[in-house]
């Protein structure tokens, strides 16, 4: 695609019925700059579970992403959700992870 502005639409897909969704993401300024992570948890019906954020400071876009997800599957474990379905929009961190995107 050349130097055109467009618009691409997204959408939130609920999880499975009895499992919960963990949508990470991760920033970095200038990749190895300042950076920061967090997450939402959702269940079946979209209702807000819990969430987290937090301010990480320098390291790597990559880096952060894996923290993101990190950090959601320990409070995941902590609060007793077994069946959970994980989401980034981090394709580097689904190829190291060796899951789907």
């Amino acid at each position: 695609m050349d130097n055109q502005n467009y618009t691409v639409l997204v959408g939130w897909q609920p999880p499975l019925a009895g499992f919960v969704k963990l949508n990470t993401d991760g920033s970095a300024l200038k990749n190895s700059s300042i950076a920061g992570a967090g997450g939402v948890f959702r269940d079946e019906f979209g209702n807000w579970l819990c969430g987290f954020s937090h301010f990480v400071g320098i390291t790597t876009s990559l880096s952060i992403e894996l923290w993101a997800i990190h950090e959601g599957l320990r409070i995941a474990i902590h609060r007793g959700y077994s069946k959970l379905l994980v989401e980034t929009d981090s394709k580097a961190a689904t190829v190291l992870l060796d899951i789907e995107s």
